[in-house]
């Protein structure tokens, strides 16, 4: 063997036992990362990952600013990156029921203020019905009936004037 085959032999060996000796530190480390545990020990611990984190923060600051609907999306984020955060789930699942609290205070609020005769609040409340969740058909129904009201009321007073 001359030197020259030897010199080429040399990196690819020193190649090979490098990726030996690398590839099980480096998978030792991720299984460390990733919170291995032994069978029957339970859940694993949340990793606080920063991005969660960072949406984390945002629902909070969001919910406390009353913007629930926008605070729900970033607990939904969370949960995509961690989703095995149960305090995230719970947090959600509050939040939600707090949402479609909301939507029924306001859908009723609006209905009271058609019996009073006071279509644009009620058409208001309707509206922030939806805001909160535009997938509401309870708010979607009653600011149809409310917008046919309103028609129907111009439509006579025009008619008989």
């Amino acid at each position: 063997m001359n030197f020259v085959t030897r010199a080429c032999r040399l990196p690819l060996r020193t190649a090979i036992l490098g990726a030996f000796l690398i590839v099980p530190l480096a998978l030792g480390g991720c299984a460390a990362l990733t919170g291995l545990r032994e069978p029957g020990a339970g859940p694993a611990p949340i990793a606080r990952d920063p991005l969660a984190a960072r949406h984390r923060q945002q629902a909070e600051a969001l919910e406390r600013d009353g913007q629930l609907r926008r605070a729900a999306e970033e607990w939904k984020i969370v949960l995509a990156i961690t989703p095995n955060d149960a305090g995230a789930r719970e947090t959600l699942r509050a939040l939600q029921a707090r949402i479609d609290r909301t939507v029924a205070e306001r859908v009723d609020e609006g209905r009271k203020a058609l019996a009073r005769g006071v279509q644009l609040e009620a058409r208001r409340k309707f509206l922030a019905a939806l805001a909160l969740d535009p997938s509401s058909r309870a708010a979607f129904d009653a600011l149809q009936s409310d917008t046919r009201a309103v028609s129907d009321f111009a439509a006579d007073h025009l008619l008989a004037a």
